[in-house]
């Protein structure tokens, strides 16, 4: 899925993670790296997906803008961070 959306203008950088939803059990959720100055919205991303994934794969799980994603030394994307961050948010 990140490398789907990899290819999409104005995405310099993503991260998908899975998170919990009541219906699905989990649901993908991405988070963003926007280009500089680039238009893209929420909306044209999920529409994005949906038009070139399988239904369980659509971000169901919403998309979020954030102005980069943590990373390990080694460039490892941290989803304990993300999920953590998302989980804080919820509360």
């Amino acid at each position: 899925m990140e490398d789907l959306l990899r290819t999409y203008p104005g995405i310099a950088d993503v991260a998908v993670i899975g998170i919990d939803h009541e219906r699905f059990g989990e649901a993908p959720r991405a988070y963003v790296v926007k280009t500089p100055e680039s238009p893209i919205t929420e909306a044209e991303i999920e529409k994005y997906v949906a038009e070139n994934t399988a239904s369980y794969k659509h971000l169901v799980g919403g998309v979020e803008f954030i102005p980069d994603i943590p990373k390990s030394n080694s460039g490892k994307i941290l989803r304990k961070e993300l999920k953590a961050a998302f989980i804080a948010g919820k509360a």
